[in-house]
């Protein structure tokens, strides 16, 4: 089995820039791109919502329980979305795929598949370092 823990660390263990980084300005940001590919591609917008699932899961492994991964895939996917949102809508341009009405509902399921991925990754830590102390 692939053992990642030495290339992903515990959030927990890194300084409060990096914390900060990781938890706001890096998932702020990839929706932001995100959001911009939404008026330009649609296989570039997939492309990123699927990078964005591999983020998700690996922001969750950076924490030793599922639950500490939900929480953090909830957070991640908010500012994800805000993100997104923010720079589709600064741009003015078409959604080349149409977005779900009300305007709330993609949060929201934003918030909920990024709480799952988190914890599957949080999940995916706790049994690494369950394995590696048997």
């Amino acid at each position: 089995m692939l053992d990642l823990r030495s290339k992903i660390k515990l959030l927990s263990a890194q300084p409060l820039p990096i914390v900060l980084i990781a938890t706001i300005i890096l998932p702020l940001a990839f929706g932001a791109i995100t959001g911009l590919a939404l008026g330009w591609s649609i296989p570039l917008y997939a492309l990123l919502l699927l990078l964005s699932v591999i983020g998700g899961v690996a922001a969750g492994y950076e924490h030793v329980s599922p639950i500490s991964g939900w929480c953090r895939g909830a957070c991640g996917a908010t500012f994800f979305t805000t993100g997104l949102l923010a720079a589709h809508g600064m741009t003015g341009s078409q959604a080349l795929l149409p977005l779900p009405e009300p305007f709330w509902v993609l949060p929201t399921i934003n918030m909920i598949a990024g709480s799952v991925f988190g914890a599957v990754g949080g999940w995916s830590r706790k049994n690494a370092e369950r394995l590696a102390t048997a």
